[in-house]
């Protein structure tokens, strides 16, 4: 606990997820007081071309009442 899923156009090189990694691990272990080595991420790249299908429909659209920050787009 927690589990964090990053989906994402593929672009992003090893040295960035592993930042953002850090960032994450960081921010969360401090505000939901919970130590670093129960954090979990992942990375998932999605094509562009699929992002509607596999992204912004199901897991934006349909799950609305979750979201907590919507996309500008």
């Amino acid at each position: 606990m927690p589990h964090i899923i990053i989906k994402h156009f593929p672009s992003s090189s090893k040295e960035q997820r592993d930042k953002i990694t850090l960032d994450i691990i960081q921010t969360i272990s401090r505000n939901l007081n919970c130590s670093e080595n129960v954090i979990s991420i992942s990375f998932e790249e999605i094509e562009k071309e699929n992002w509607f299908k596999e992204v912004y429909k199901p897991e934006i659209i349909e799950k609305k009442d979750l979201l907590h920050k919507q996309p500008n787009y």
